[in-house]
Formats: structure tokens, C-alpha cells, sequence
């Protein structure tokens, strides 16, 4: 049996409906805060009505929100696989070498993904199913998983010197 290097894997949500996420965020902070030194105790009864009720009601737009989040489970590539999207997604202008992130994400995931299904269901999704998704998320979620899949395509592979000192020290 030969020897195989198990490549890192992360899971990645994506929220799908961004207004009941905008939602949830906002209930969320509206939630008040009660402060029992300025009140009676019939006003505190009182605020800590509203306060259960705002959370119920974040608590709705929060569940909301997962019932649209979409789990894909990406693994990294090998170090070829990844050294060619790299190449073909990097230029020379003006002298100066300039990488197309975005492209090398959009090159990367199909290849990345091993599976995909929605938050709490364990009903997997194809992935022709999530084909398209990429063009349709928002510039923030794609700064997110270029993170991601910066990470699992160029992980650590030994354990840093410091962190071995800290253990042995402390074993």
C-alpha cells in the first residue's frame, strides 16, 4: 500500500438569500439591552418582554437564513492541478506579473468541490445543481471562499517550530 497524502478539506457556506440575512443582522442588533440599575422593576419586566420578543423574532430571520445556506465541502488540490490554474490565470503587463484571483477561483472550484447540500439537510445537491453559482454570488462571498481556497491550495505542511517548542516544553 502506497503512501497518500491526505489534502485539507474545509466546509463553505454560502447564503443564498442576502435579504434575510440583511434581515436577521438587523434584528439581531436591534435586540435591547436591559440595564437594571435605571429602572423599575415593572420597567425592567417590561424590557425584558421586548427583549425575548426581538430575540424570537431574530431567532425566525436567523433560521430563515440557514433554510437558504448552501454547505459545499471543497478539498484542495494537488499541487499540480493547482500550479496550472495559477499559470493559466496569471499575466506579464507591463513587466509586472498580475494574477486574475478571481479567475483562478472560478477555474478551481468545480475541481474543489466534493459535495454540496443545504444547512441541516443531509440530502446532498449534484453539482450540476450549483452550476452557475459562482457568477451569482456577491463580491464579498467571493472574497471569502478566494480565502478559502488560498488556504487548502497552499497549506502548511509541517508543524511550525515554535508551536513543537511550546508543546515539548509544556508536556
Amino acid at each position: 500500500m502506497g503512501i497518500t497524502i491526505k489534502r485539507p478539506t474545509e466546509d463553505f457556506e454560502v447564503v443564498t438569500d442576502l435579504d434575510a440575512l440583511r434581515r436577521a443582522l438587523e434584528s439581531g442588533a436591534a435586540i435591547p439591552k436591559i440595564d437594571t440599575d435605571d429602572h423599575t422593576e415593572s420597567e425592567i419586566a417590561s424590557l425584558r418582554k421586548q427583549q425575548a420578543d426581538a430575540i424570537a423574532k431574530a431567532k425566525e430571520l436567523k433560521d430563515k437564513t440557514d433554510e437558504s445556506t448552501l454547505v459545499i465541502s471543497l478539498r484542495g488540490l494537488t499541487c499540480s492541478e493547482w500550479n496550472l490554474i495559477v499559470l493559466k490565470n496569471t499575466d506579464t503587463k507591463d513587466g509586472k506579473i498580475v494574477k486574475d484571483w478571481v479567475g483562478m477561483v472560478r477555474d478551481s472550484l468545480p475541481r474543489m468541490i466534493q459535495s454540496a447540500h443545504w444547512k441541516g439537510k443531509t440530502e446532498e445537491i449534484t453539482l450540476d445543481g450549483i452550476e452557475g453559482l459562482f457568477d451569482s454570488m456577491v463580491d464579498s462571498q467571493v472574497a471569502d471562499l478566494l480565502q478559502v481556497v488560498q488556504s487548502l491550495n497552499a497549506p502548511r505542511n509541517m508543524v511550525p517550530k515554535e508551536l513543537r517548542e511550546l508543546v515539548s516544553q509544556n508536556a
